[in-house]
């Protein structure tokens, strides 16, 4: 089964994207497998690209990453490099013909400078950087990063006239300052982290204060008998 349902994945420099399923893939799926493979179908056709953590916040809860990974390959195939790097896309789809669409759809390696391993995860996944990184090196696509400055970087870029493996559609110098914005954001959301942190602490601190112990209570309900 994992033969038959395997992703197909390309490279940049690919002649051909892959344009179709094996014949019959679909036709042997549960009832449940099935409207969840119409629910992908819907999802490819409004967005031809999507990174993991976006499709599986489109998706019903039902649909868990087993099952997920087990219909991807009818309905789509993967970049292992490129622009699109690890995007799931429309199969027959190919965004280096597609300037208009496929700019905003580009991936988008953010390197945090100010991520620290003495953090931790908290299980939270965010697709749309209103949290800081969970990693090192995480990825984001354009079209769902939540930010005013990087939206209107991308309303006002032009396009390249080619599509090239280094930057896509987007010219780097845009890339570059996208880059410099998350930097500067990842930094805010961590101090606003810390300060939330540091005054929770400092609340919880003065309240345990401002409560008398139950030993010291009681003394003083024994010396008022």
């Amino acid at each position: 089964e994992r033969a038959l349902f395997a992703m197909k994945s390309v490279r940049f420099d690919v002649g051909a994207v892959p344009s179709e399923a094996a014949p019959g893939q679909a036709d042997t799926l549960a009832k449940q497998d099935a409207k969840l493979l119409e629910k992908l179908r819907e999802a490819f056709a409004d967005r031809a690209v999507w990174l993991d953590v976006a499709l599986r916040k489109r998706l019903p809860a039902s649909c868990d990453e087993d099952t997920l990974l087990r219909l991807l390959p009818l309905v789509a195939y993967q970049w292992q490099d490129g622009p699109w790097a690890q995007g799931y896309t429309r199969l027959g789809w190919d965004p280096r013909k597609e300037p208009a669409a496929a700019g905003e759809l580009q991936v988008i390696p953010f390197r945090d400078p100010h991520w620290s391993a003495r953090e931790g995860d908290d299980g939270v996944e965010d697709c749309s950087f209103k949290r800081p990184p969970t990693q090192k090196v995480q990825r984001y696509q354009l079209v769902d990063i939540h930010d005013e400055f990087v939206v209107s970087l991308l309303d006002s870029a032009d396009l390249e006239g080619q599509c090239t493996k280094k930057s896509g559609w987007i010219t780097e110098d845009v890339l570059d300052a996208i880059k410099a914005r998350l930097a500067l954001k990842s930094q805010e959301l961590r101090r606003k982290i810390a300060s939330r942190a540091a005054a929770a602490a400092a609340a919880a601190k003065t309240g345990k204060r401002g409560r008398p112990s139950a030993a010291l209570g009681k003394a003083r309900a024994q010396k008022k008998l």
